[in-house]
Order: structure tokens, then sequence, then C-alpha cells
């Protein structure tokens, strides 16, 4: 933002961002997901089955779902829709 000029503000505005979302620190995964952890370990799953079932939730909920919208934004442009 430094380089371009724009404040927080705009650059936050620009990208449908709060600005306490840019000044919002970053939280290591463990720290995030451990009370999640924590449940599954007090319901009786081992802990390492419990961070490996933590770890797929995010890679299916967050990382997944790129595919297909990539796939999708593909076939849209094949289109000439966008």
């Amino acid at each position: 933002m430094t380089q371009s000029g724009l404040s927080v503000q705009r650059a936050c505005r620009a990208v449908g961002l709060s600005r306490a979302t840019y000044y919002r620190p970053l939280v290591d995964w463990a720290r995030r997901d451990a009370p999640v952890i924590a449940a599954l370990t007090t319901l009786g799953v081992a802990q390492q089955e419990a961070v490996a079932g933590v770890l797929v939730y995010r890679f299916a909920t967050f990382w997944l779902p790129i595919l297909p919208g990539w796939l999708s934004l593909q076939a849209l442009e094949r289109m000439d829709r966008i």
C-alpha cells in the first residue's frame, strides 16, 4: 500500500475489508484450533486423531472449494461469459 500511495482505509474499502481485519494480529493455527482439539480429546478422541481431524476439516472447508471455483472460471472464460 505504501508503494501505491493508498491509505489503509482506502485499500481496505477497495477490497471490501474493514480496517480491523487489516490490523488483526496473525494467530498460530495451533492456538486457534486448540479449543476444538481439546474438546475432541475430552470426548475420547486421541490427540493425534483430533489434530488430524481439525487439519482435514480446515483443508476441506478452505482449500478444497478453490478447485471447483477455478474450474467454473475456466468454463465461463471458454464460453466467453467473462
